[in-house]
């Protein structure tokens, strides 16, 4: 998603925008809209990438991100609302959190393609961030220091993951017979289209 002073670059760089019968505020809420689509699903929405995506109440939405975080937050609230994190050894944190986010590298090798071992990964890989972030709370430095730590830490993950992926989107879509064609790719035509109509795209 494009930044607020993006948004305005884009605008001011669009030759089409000339064009359009919009004025800023309504294409920015355009260009918002525009990925409507994906913003659940983080995935375009074509049989190319079914695997990628869930589909609850008729919404697609993303498996990492739906599943991993939520598996992640329910591991750490039920350590620490037990307290059993501060039960047990420590030690035994650490090893659960590294032998559990090691499951990873299954996705790395592409053992995890198919969505039933997707899921089964990324519930696997939540859990054992959960207990990465239980066993840095039991660290003898200031919590400033913990919140610090958990956030490099999940920011250089998924910026990983997030590069990891997009090279698998672009292969995906370079082995399509659309090729990138996007005006007549099933799932994006709908966000080229509105980008277009708004005056982003030629």
């Amino acid at each position: 998603m494009v930044g607020l002073f993006g948004v305005f670059k884009l605008m001011e760089n669009s030759k089409e925008s000339e064009k359009v019968p919009y004025n800023r505020f309504q294409r920015i809420l355009g260009l918002i809209l525009s990925f409507k689509p994906v913003v659940f699903s983080h995935h375009p929405l074509c049989k190319e990438f079914e695997e990628h995506t869930l589909e609850i109440f008729n919404k697609k939405l993303c498996i990492g991100c739906f599943i991993g975080i939520p598996s992640a937050f329910l591991t750490m609230a039920t350590l620490m609302l037990t307290n059993i994190y501060l039960e047990v050894n420590v030690a035994i944190l650490w090893i659960l959190a590294f032998s559990l986010s090691g499951i990873y590298i299954l996705s790395i090798f592409g053992l995890t393609d198919k969505k039933k071992f997707k899921i089964i990964s990324k519930l696997v890989l939540g859990s054992g961030f959960g207990f990465y972030i239980c066993a840095i709370f039991t660290t003898n430095i200031p919590l400033w220091s913990k919140i610090l730590i958990i956030i490099i830490t999940y920011s250089t993950i998924t910026t990983l993951m997030a590069l990891k992926s997009r090279k698998e989107l672009e292969e995906t879509c370079n082995n399509c017979k659309y090729k990138h064609d996007w005006n007549n790719c099933p799932g994006m035509a709908p966000i080229y289209k509105n980008l277009k109509e708004y005056g982003f795209i030629p």
